[in-house]
């Protein structure tokens, strides 16, 4: 495959489209830069800093090259600030599931009585990239744990095991 039909791993490249489909080409508005930067702590969480490809998919996409260099400058300066060894660097791809599981169940019907039961999300990151959730909850119900075991695994390919441990108060 050239790098022309090269795609991202599947997570990345679902951020990048999003990014890319709904951006001004010319000028990044406010919140073109938020999903860009959400692509950028994607694939920093993921790993994934092919510089080259998101140049060339930037340029196929419709920016000028000029543009699609500045952008891979931003994307390098923003994957290294990701990269920096701080003590909370393990809290943080918790932080990331915890406000995506959040958000996820926030815009379900059902979720808005699930929130409260999640008192915390410990994500560790697993071989080939792939991450396994525990989640600490207040309910013991058989069905709660199911629906959001597989809401969760349907909305984050990458995630391969939910937990789950009971918390009494």
């Amino acid at each position: 495959m050239n790098r022309k039909n090269k795609k991202f791993p599947f997570t990345i490249e679902c951020l990048f489209n999003k990014f890319v489909n709904l951006a001004n080409t010319s000028v990044l508005h406010p919140h073109d830069w938020n999903r860009y930067y959400e692509f950028i702590r994607a694939c920093r969480y993921h790993r994934f800093k092919d510089t080259e490809l998101l140049r060339q998919r930037l340029v196929d996409a419709g920016l000028s090259e000029d543009y699609a260099d500045y952008l891979v400058e931003i994307f390098s300066h923003g994957y290294e600030i990701l990269s920096v060894k701080l003590p909370e660097i393990t809290k943080s791809l918790s932080s990331y599931y915890y406000m995506r599981i959040y958000s996820l169940l926030k815009r379900k019907k059902f979720g808005l009585k699930l929130l409260p039961m999640i008192k915390m999300v410990k994500a560790q990151r697993v071989k080939n990239d792939k991450i396994s959730l525990i989640l600490e909850i207040f309910s013991s119900d058989p069905i709660f744990k199911e629906q959001i075991s597989a809401e969760i695994k349907r909305t984050f390919p990458e995630v391969i095991s939910v937990k789950f441990l009971m918390r009494t108060s």
